[in-house]
């Protein structure tokens, strides 16, 4: 399975990359932790997904039913990055007054 497909891979990147965006530019440490984990409980229905998805690849890709399993669970994955975008997107607006404004790219 190519890596842009393995789950827990993409998660680790996104993870990464939101925590980062949710704490940027805020000085007092613990704001920046707490901004950090509301940032990562808006991104819970995508990371069920993705570790869904790698359930879904341990079986036999070939067999036309387990195709059709994993198909449908990459559709619950983008369904999911959806819902946690846009529950991202306000947690990343309620950042604190003079936190630099961050952008809408995650990658």
């Amino acid at each position: 399975m190519h890596e842009a497909f393995v789950g827990h891979v993409l998660l680790a990147r996104i993870e990464e990359r939101v925590a980062e965006l949710a704490s940027r530019g805020i000085a007092v440490p613990a704001r920046g932790r707490a901004m950090s984990a509301r940032a990562h409980e808006s991104i819970e229905p995508v990371r069920r997904q993705l570790l869904a998805l790698d359930d879904a690849s341990t079986t036999d890709l070939v067999a036309e039913e387990a195709w059709s399993t994993w198909v449908a669970q990459l559709r619950d994955v983008f369904i999911a990055a959806d819902q946690s975008c846009r529950a991202l997107a306000v947690v990343l607006a309620d950042r604190p007054q003079g936190a630099p404004r961050v952008g809408r790219r995650l990658a």
